[in-house]
């Protein structure tokens, strides 16, 4: 059963892996076409995402743990993306401070597993 989850983690490796560079090339056709700097944004974080979703899918195969500390950097990304692809002014102000509590938790989160 080990082995075919394993498998499975690798299918998503490569998937994310795949994903990645198909958001960098959608990044670099809309920086030379100068199309929407808000989309580009948000694209070039997705592709960060990835990365650190690839990074713990890694950390996963070598250890089988999940490493919450790349879980919380993939969190925070995660919303900056939203926050950046929609628009601060988009949002009411229930939404943004959920978002703040949100960050709040997982900046806890962070500190418990790093101090606690």
């Amino acid at each position: 059963m080990e082995l075919l989850q394993d498998a499975v983690v690798v299918l998503l490796n490569v998937t994310l892996f795949g994903m990645g560079f198909m958001f960098l090339y959608r990044v670099w056709r809309e920086i030379i076409a100068l199309g929407n700097l808000q989309e580009s944004l948000s694209n070039i974080i997705f592709v960060v995402i990835t990365i650190e979703l690839y990074r713990l899918l890694v950390h996963y195969l070598r250890y089988h743990k999940v490493d919450l500390n790349i879980l919380v950097e993939v969190g925070v990304s995660v919303i900056i993306q939203k926050v950046v692809l929609v628009g601060v002014d988009e949002f009411t102000m229930q939404q943004l401070v959920g978002i703040s509590l949100i960050l709040v938790f997982l900046g806890a989160i962070l500190w418990v597993d790093m101090y606690g």
